[in-house]
């Protein structure tokens, strides 16, 4: 019985969520600032401060163009120092997929108070991926404004990939090698792809790793952003011929 519900197990295992992502409660107001608190950003504004609880390590919290007075690493998770009127930080952790987290506070964003959160993890970790059993689908997009392109892109086009698998699955299964050049470190999501100018999305992502067609022929413009976002799970139709070959072992 105990081997027939490891089978039925993995019949329901492409039913959750794949590859771990953050799970976000709701920030909530604390209340005024303590007294070791106290942060100025340049311009010698005060800051509001976020304490974040969590148990996920090595969180990078990217600040958005307010900016912000830096993180402290707490005994609970982390102290985020951000400028007021922040209206949110996009987080990013090794094996996880980046967040743009939202605070959607009153008042036009983070104040000179204090306020909580928590994160947490969610999902499957990504050294379940396989390409065998696995499948991957992606989204792509052009970016507004192109900040990493204009500024460090030297003339070049610059892809960034939003996804918890690790840069060294995404080379053996994904991406055209000498495509693009990368800029260390990649342990960690958005993985930056610096590609010339013109160069068709086609001639860069294998097309037949991705389950979804995605408009192959579209140029990757010079000083231009452009988002892949990538999502996998388990493929059903592998799945269950795994399961049907282990019930059929079983029945013998």
């Amino acid at each position: 019985m105990k081997k027939i519900s490891c089978v039925l197990g993995l019949l329901l295992w492409a039913g959750g969520v794949w590859g771990y992502q953050f799970q976000v409660s709701p920030v909530v107001l604390q209340g005024p600032l303590t007294e070791d608190q106290h942060r100025l950003d340049m311009n010698g504004t005060e800051c509001g401060v976020l304490l974040v609880t969590t148990p996920i390590e090595n969180i990078d919290f990217k600040m958005s163009v307010i900016g912000g007075c830096g993180v402290e690493k707490t005994a609970a998770g982390y102290a985020v120092f951000l400028g007021q009127n922040t209206r949110y930080v996009t987080l990013s952790a090794p094996n996880f997929k980046p967040l743009r987290w939202e605070f959607n506070l009153p008042a036009g964003g983070m104040q000179e108070k204090a306020y909580t959160a928590e994160l947490q993890p969610a999902g499957e970790d990504a050294a379940s991926f396989s390409s065998s059993t696995c499948i991957l689908t992606a989204s792509f997009k052009a970016e507004m404004f192109g900040l990493a392109a204009r500024f460090s892109g030297k003339g070049q086009a610059v892809l960034k990939i939003y996804t918890d698998l690790p840069f060294s699955v995404l080379q053996e299964n994904l991406l055209i090698p000498g495509s693009y050049t990368v800029q260390p470190p990649q342990d960690a999501a958005p993985y930056y792809l610096y590609i010339k100018g013109g160069t068709a999305l086609g001639k860069v992502i294998q097309k037949e790793s991705l389950s979804n067609a995605l408009d192959w022929a579209a140029p990757l413009e010079a000083k231009t952003d452009y988002v892949l976002d990538l999502t996998w799970q388990p493929n059903p139709s592998q799945l269950a011929k795994q399961a049907k070959a282990q019930l059929k072992d079983l029945i013998k």
